[in-house]
């Protein structure tokens, strides 16, 4: 990393070892050279960074900005001339800057990921938007989802989440990440989001019940510290998943061999107990017939688990 105190380039490690400018970062205001320096090169990732509350005034920087993709917006004062940035298609925001943000005028943004706070109510206005990675969400449901038709991915972490009511109106969506929200009792509208392929939980203290027998399109479940009992008798049903990964969870109804028997599964990860371990993962694969390529044990006391590979039938 080249750095002086207002702009520096980052850059990554390409194929062999080479180097070559990935990101242009600016901080605490728009110096004068930066515009020369920005000129230089082609740049994926632009980034705003302003912890002082200091204003940004960003040049016309002709065709360069239109080649960035990314913008990373870690600023709490005002920031001008964002519009230049057209193309831009991923947007990680950290706090709203002191102007606001419109996101109207980034057309082809498709990923979005925010720290959420009051007065962004307009980008679930954003009907292009594929994914929406959403910390400290602030509404009780999920109803500002509603006309969200395009979107595909959502993660929430924190926030004040209780049902995920809404939600099942994005007919596209495939993939559900929540984390730590610790107020979240129903997961029940994803019984009727018939696309949802992925599906990932995580520090849900209040969740009731999780019910997975409709949810046939699954391909990865992830389940980890949840205080509920998760009933799995249905999930040989699932006969699309490949992944399933429980860490610190509770769970009953398990049929060891109607799981090894989906030809789809290729990795499963279980809490080590008297009925998991590795040589019984090891006998109900052999039982079905499937081609182990690695199994490990790791981890110690109630965080301890079993992996097992597999090749697929």
């Amino acid at each position: 990393m080249t750095n002086d105190a207002r702009f520096w380039f980052r850059y990554p490690y390409g194929l062999g070892g080479a180097r070559n400018p990935d990101c242009f970062c600016v901080k605490d205001g728009w110096p004068i050279d930066a515009e020369i320096a920005f000129e230089s090169g082609i740049f994926n990732t632009f980034v705003v960074q302003v912890f002082t509350g200091l204003d940004t005034s960003i040049p016309l920087l002709g065709p360069g900005a239109l080649e960035v993709r990314r913008l990373e917006l870690q600023s709490n004062g005002r920031i001008d001339g964002l519009a230049q940035f057209k193309n831009v298609d991923t947007i990680h925001q950290d706090f709203i800057p002191k102007n606001g943000l419109d996101l109207a005028i980034f057309p082809r943004l498709r990923k979005l990921i925010c720290a959420y706070e009051k007065g962004m109510e307009g980008i679930f206005l954003n009907q292009y938007l594929e994914e929406l990675h959403l910390e400290d969400y602030l509404e009780r449901d999920c109803q500002n989802f509603r006309s969200m038709g395009n979107l595909q991915l959502v993660a929430f972490g924190g926030g004040k989440l209780k049902s995920l009511q809404g939600l099942e109106k994005c007919k596209k969506l495939s993939n559900v990440i929540i984390s730590s929200a610790r107020y979240l009792e129903s997961l029940s509208e994803l019984q009727n989001v018939g696309s949802l392929s992925s599906l990932s939980l995580s520090g849900l203290p209040k969740l009731q019940a999780l019910n997975l027998s409709q949810l046939k399109n699954l391909e990865v479940l992830e389940l980890e510290n949840l205080r509920l009992i998760v009933d799995l008798s249905s999930i040989g049903n699932l006969q699309k998943l490949k992944k399933i990964k429980l860490s610190k969870v509770a769970y009953s109804g398990l049929k060891l061999d109607d799981l090894m028997s989906i030809e789809k599964l290729e990795y499963l990860s279980l809490p080590v107990s008297e009925e998991i371990n590795q040589d019984i993962l090891q006998m109900s694969a052999q039982r079905q017939k499937r081609l182990v390529k690695g199994i490990e044990t790791c981890g110690a006391g109630k965080g301890k688990y079993t992996s097992i590979l597999l090749e697929k039938k």
